[in-house]
């Protein structure tokens, strides 16, 4: 997958999931990930594995690089209710532009193609997902969410915006629909400062292992000695992370 890493364009690899049979159990599952994680050194700079378990990727020479926060919000933590402006009426070009300028406060995220958001709308539609944009007074994009409905809650698994209206917006778009929300963000997003009452809980969501020191350093002037030094963990850290101090959420 194309990947921006500290203002440099990447390949990286990404395994999903791993294989578990029955019978032979572990000694498959570690046979087949070893071979995979071998067959991708040859390929990409760089290796990426989601996972919620770091440790048992540890063997391989991966490392923790990447931290979600799980917020739960309810409506009274909200001080505003209105969804004005929401709604699924979008243009693919207005979503490349939030998510372009979203990611462009950090140092390290997934490149995103007019392809990759057909690909992704259809996905949803599969899934049963939903996704919601935001509109300001003039009508301009200002941020949308994709979420799933539960019995109880919603869960909002990716929401982008560039003002803490736009988020409030969104979340309060949410809440019309259940008293409650879960709310993934990157770990650099304290939406405390816009909503004092909130709380989070912090999960490991990426592993990554770099398969090509010498190259890792030629090209960021660095002098990493093994995979798991701290300057290849402040390099590597894809998704959304590391914010820059400009991206920080004000309250509106």
């Amino acid at each position: 997958i194309p990947v921006m890493l500290n203002g440099r364009r990447l390949a990286a690899s990404y395994i999903y999931g791993t294989f578990q049979d029955r019978n032979r159990g572990a000694r498959w599952a570690a046979t087949l990930m070893e071979e995979a994680v071998a067959q991708q050194c040859y390929r990409t700079l760089i290796t990426i594995i989601p996972t919620e378990d770091p440790a048992s990727l540890a063997r391989y020479g991966f490392e923790e690089i990447y931290r979600k926060r799980c917020y739960t919000i309810s409506q009274g933590d909200l001080d505003n209710q209105s969804y004005a402006g929401v709604g699924k009426n979008f243009e693919i070009d207005e979503l490349m532009s939030l998510y372009n300028d979203f990611a462009s406060h950090f140092d390290g995220y997934r490149i995103r193609d007019r392809q990759y958001w057909l690909d992704l709308i259809d996905l949803l539609q599969f899934k049963r997902y939903n996704l919601a944009v935001y509109h300001d007074d003039e009508g301009k994009p200002a941020g949308y969410m994709i979420y799933y409905i539960e019995a109880s809650r919603i869960v909002v698994t990716e929401i982008v915006y560039r003002t803490g209206i736009a988020l409030t917006r969104l979340l309060c778009y949410g809440l019309r629909l259940k008293n409650t929300i879960k709310v993934f963000t990157s770990a650099s997003e304290d939406l405390s400062r816009a909503f004092e009452r909130v709380r989070y809980v912090s999960l490991t969501r990426l592993v990554a292992k770099v398969n090509d020191l010498e190259l890792f350093n030629r090209l960021y002037g660095s002098n990493v000695t093994t995979a798991e030094s701290k300057t290849v963990t402040r390099f590597i850290t894809v998704g959304v992370f590391h914010i820059k101090p400009e991206g920080q959420l004000q309250k509106n």
